[in-house]
């Protein structure tokens, strides 16, 4: 009996059979993968690594199923540059480019575990086409640091607690993303009554997945404090009707208070400015923003030691003086 057929060599044979008006053999279409199996094998995997799977794969299906019909019944070693040229020439610049990054990724991943040879026609296409839509790196509107303390004085009146403002309070405070602050949990807070109180949010909350830790300085202390008292477990922060705070309740608050024009993200852009007037190092600046800095190694051991944190309570206890004492 014959060894059976490696899966890329499956798929070439069936491509050209079918190029041929040929019926493929058994043996030869059975080895074979679509495009559209092998993407839904790459999303199942990929999954586990996203932020909102359930969201993610909604939509990734939604592109196959709409944008990529056409090609997912194809072999995956038989789509060619042309098949998605075809297929994405229909959507609008946005959406060929960002349907074009997906495919570039399974297909990567049908190279890397030998479904296909180690082309990949996506970037192919990505480097021909000019009906794409420009890479451009979209920068959030950060409140200059000098308004920062007024902003935070007008934050303060209104009356900070377990709602949007003391969410708000925090994510200016410690540097964080909207989400993570709003997602606070008190189970994540340790020691708000000793000398060292830290955040530790943990890395399924976090962007990139790996813990953060953030030491809190007197006044993010009294943001949580006036939350509280400490539940020792349970969000923080809950919207007027219960359940979760949502991105959408920060920044109407922002545009309330007279700050429409920034965004609660450009925030973090804040603290980096006032951060590297005041001499910080970029470095430390860079793991306050929980930015990821040096090579693993050097992430790891500054991860075994109490040194990230004293360096990163070096630069939050004055930011939260600064802000809270009208700048000064």
């Amino acid at each position: 009996e014959s060894p059976p057929l490696p899966a890329f060599e499956a798929q070439r044979r069936a491509t050209m059979a079918r190029r041929r008006g040929e019926e493929a053999p058994m043996e030869v279409a059975a080895a074979g993968l679509t495009f559209g199996e092998v993407f839904e094998r790459y999303i199942t995997l990929q999954a586990s690594e996203w932020k909102d799977a359930k969201t993610g794969l909604r939509s990734w299906r939604a592109d196959l199923k709409t944008h990529l019909k056409a090609i997912a019944p194809l072999p995956v070693a038989g789509v060619e540059v042309f098949h998605l040229r075809s297929a994405l020439q229909p959507l609008t610049r946005a959406s060929r480019s960002k349907v074009l990054r997906r495919c570039g990724s399974v297909f990567r991943f049908s190279c890397a575990n030998g479904l296909r040879r180690g082309d990949n026609p996506a970037e192919v296409l990505r480097q021909t086409w000019t009906g794409l839509k420009r890479e451009e790196v979209a920068h959030r509107a950060a409140m200059p640091w000098a308004e920062v303390p007024a902003f935070y004085a007008r934050l303060k009146a209104g009356g900070l607690g377990a709602n949007a403002r003391g969410a708000l309070a925090l994510a200016l405070l410690t540097g964080v993303r909207s989400g993570e602050a709003s997602g606070a949990r008190w189970e994540e807070v340790q020691g708000l009554d000793s000398d060292a109180p830290v955040w530790t949010v943990p890395g399924e909350r976090m962007k990139d997945k790996r813990e953060h830790r953030v030491p809190l300085g007197p006044e993010a202390v009294s943001v949580l404090l006036a939350a509280g008292p400490p539940k020792g477990k349970g969000p923080v922060f809950l919207a007027p009707r219960g359940g979760a705070i949502i991105g959408k309740a920060l920044r109407k608050l922002m545009a309330d208070l007279g700050a429409g024009a920034f965004t609660v993200h450009g925030l973090r852009a804040t603290l980096s400015g006032w951060a590297r007037e005041q001499g910080v190092a970029h470095e430390t600046i860079e793991r306050v923003l929980a930015h990821r800095v040096g090579s693993a190694v050097s992430q790891a051991y500054s991860h075994t030691t109490d040194l990230l944190d004293r360096r990163r309570r070096e630069v939050m206890d004055p930011w939260g003086a600064y802000v809270a004492g009208g700048g000064r």
